[in-house]
């Protein structure tokens, strides 16, 4: 299991107690949103400022755990999400995968649980409950590296979305 800063976890327990999700759930987003670390614009969530592609920037984390979660209870497209608090994190990331949120970013939930996967030692999957795209992977191996490449199809175009090192192996090929 991963380890992850103390003042990190700590931020997202207060985001737990006041959205009900489960504090790992909240990690995974954060991490796969941000890396291991809090930003230093104190946005755990990447929130947008409204009609532009500028991100919030908050004085404090704590400002950044509110804004958070008054995003997810403000913002009616994330209505489904608050809906799993007090749920299993595997109802809860499948909420997420299925929001507006996973359309540019967890890949139909396959970041966002092999994340919290990492976090738990958990060997969760999602199901997104809806979608208009088609998410998936396929692992390419060379002599030099594995590499997890995501994929999106959105409107009949192959977007790539990104690829993740997984280790040395001789060369062979598959899919998923």
């Amino acid at each position: 299991m991963a380890t992850v800063p103390s003042d990190l976890a700590g931020y997202a327990a207060q985001a737990s107690g006041l959205t009900g999700l489960d504090t790992n759930v909240i990690l995974a987003q954060w991490i796969s949103e941000n890396g291991w670390s809090v930003p230093a614009t104190n946005n755990f969530g990447n929130i947008m400022v409204a009609g532009t592609n500028t991100l919030m920037t908050y004085s404090t984390p704590q400002a950044g755990v509110t804004a958070y979660a008054n995003f997810l209870k403000d913002n009616s497209n994330y209505a489904g999400v608050l809906a799993t608090a007090g749920q299993s994190p595997q109802a809860q990331l499948s909420a997420i995968a299925s929001s507006p949120w996973d359309a540019g970013n967890y890949q139909g939930g396959t970041l966002l649980t092999s994340v919290y996967n990492s976090l738990t030692g958990a060997s969760v999957s999602t199901t997104p409950t809806t979608s208009s795209t088609t998410a998936g992977s396929t692992t390419v191996t060379s002599d030099t590296m594995v590499a997890k490449i995501f994929f999106i199809v959105l409107g009949g175009a192959l977007l790539l979305m990104g690829f993740k090192v997984v280790t040395d192996v001789p060369i062979v090929m598959g899919g998923a």
